[in-house]
């Protein structure tokens, strides 16, 4: 007589062997949202190194102070403050042009394909990326650029790791480590086309894994049906006892019949489990929402700022316009006065010449101050460098006016300043003071001596020192 498995356990074996089939599915493919956060981290640390060699180390700060290149780190941040750091247009276009390696994102791309392509590819690209390639290369032979691509495979094989999807079955084919090879070989040649990034097909590994499950779906459906049929079957029957073959008794021992309520109650438990489990084998192949990218909200407070010193530049500027409309007048008028006087002959021609200065309310003010952080290696400042107000770990020197192109400068004497001129006495404080006593990198405080100001007058772009300023370290 030949034996059967039970209905209940061919249904779980079944969903088993699903189940196993679905679990092979391993090795994650780099997300777009990691991909656009690896780029932002790129620009980060890309920005930070041209700060390092190109700008004072006033600037250097201030960015890592501003601009921390932790988790939250966005192009917004980073080209807010380049936009408010005036003379830096070539850091600038720099950061638009890592910023526009977000185009180049693959959707099969490993995380191996992404760190090589942001790490070295992307250094290579001179016809696209001009502006990084021309970077590197400057940098090609210093040992800071070394260490940061080194230090920026790591971070980025990281931070790209976390954003991964499960979208690849493991264990790659032949052919495709031979593709992998060949776009490592050929990674300094063809440099700007596309033939070394990963690109899409229709036999990607996600297009199969849904076909793949919609193959599983089927014949899912197809041993629910053949159950439906085998239950039909059995219903129509006229009766199950007359099929059962004929088992002998022992005497006094009563065999109870079939229940047919039992077997109806049990199919209809099997069919249930089967239909719940056909519903749970659904679940994950339902399409996911797209993840979306958090955007750190970006402060205006800076542009504020801004707004704030422009428009008391325009006020200042219409003031001296009215004043020296107001200057005009009076010459005018004194001109005027000077003829009528010589025509009556009150005076001689001589007093005519005289030079008549204006009221001293009426001149505009001399005493301007502004502020500058470190000196060019030449000794002077260059005018577009200046700020109005005082910068924390930027300011370094304080200027004030004596006319419109003199003024005396000194050595702020707030903590922050003397702290930045004794990081580099030899670039902070050497081309443009002369100490009375000896250097001491723990002094507290550096005065600059009364009446021995330093004196620079305006020429061009540039503020050049026609005058040390004697300084004196405290401790």
């Amino acid at each position: 007589m030949k034996q059967y498995l039970p209905r209940d356990m061919k249904v779980k074996i079944t969903i088993f062997a699903a189940m196993l089939l679905l679990c092979n599915i391993a090795y994650g493919q780099v997300s777009k949202e990691a991909y656009e956060k690896a780029v932002d981290y790129l620009n980060c640390k890309s920005v930070e190194l041209s700060f390092k060699k190109d700008s004072s180390p006033g600037i250097l700060n201030d960015y890592r102070k501003e601009v921390p290149c932790d988790d939250n780190i966005s192009f917004d941040r980073i080209n807010l403050y380049l936009v408010n750091t005036k003379g830096y247009e070539r850091t600038v276009t720099l950061s638009k042009q890592i910023n526009a390696l977000k185009g180049d994102f693959k959707p099969n791309w490993k995380v191996d394909n992404a760190v090589e392509y942001l790490s070295e590819t992307a250094f290579k690209d001179e016809s696209r990326y001009k502006a990084l390639h021309d970077f590197a290369s400057d940098r090609a032979n210093d040992p800071d650029f070394v260490n940061f691509k080194t230090e920026l495979k790591k971070s980025l094989t990281d931070k790209l790791s976390v954003g991964q999807t499960i979208n690849e079955i493991p264990g790659p084919t032949v052919s495709t480590k031979a593709n992998v090879n060949n776009t490592s070989a050929n990674a300094g040649k063809n440099i700007g086309s596309n033939e070394n990034l990963p690109s899409d097909g229709w036999f990607s590994w996600t297009n199969l894994i849904f076909i793949f499950a919609f193959f599983l779906m089927t014949a899912a459906i197809g041993v629910l049906f053949t159950q439906i049929a085998a239950l039909r079957e059995k219903l129509s029957r006229p009766s199950n006892l007359q099929n059962r073959p004929y088992i002998p008794q022992k005497p006094g021992v009563k065999v109870a019949p079939a229940s047919s309520s039992n077997e109806m109650k049990e199919l209809k438990d099997n069919f249930n489990k089967l239909k719940g489990e056909i519903d749970r084998m659904k679940t994950p192949i339902k399409s996911q929402p797209m993840p979306v990218r958090n955007v750190t909200p970006v402060s205006f407070s800076e542009i504020d700022k801004l707004k704030d010193e422009i428009l008391g530049l325009k006020r200042e500027i219409e003031l001296k316009a009215d004043l020296r409309g107001r200057l005009d007048e009076l010459k005018n008028e004194v001109e005027s006065l000077k003829t009528k006087i010589r025509a009556d002959g009150l005076i001689s021609a001589e007093l005519t010449h005289q030079v008549h200065e204006p009221p001293a309310n009426l001149l505009p003010s001399r005493h301007e101050v502004f502020y500058f952080s470190t000196p060019n290696e030449d000794g002077s400042f260059s005018q577009k460098s200046a700020h109005s107000s005082y910068r924390e770990n930027v300011s370094i020197y304080k200027f004030t006016k004596t006319s419109s192109n003199e003024a005396e400068f000194e050595i702020d004497g707030r903590d922050s300043s003397v702290k930045l001129a004794l990081e580099y006495p030899d670039k902070n404080i050497d081309p443009v003071c002369e100490a009375q006593n000896a250097f001491n990198p723990k002094a507290s405080r550096i005065i600059t001596l009364q009446g021995s100001e330093g004196r620079a007058v305006l020429d061009g772009e540039k503020w050049k020192v026609t005058r040390k300023a004697k300084i004196k370290y405290e401790y």
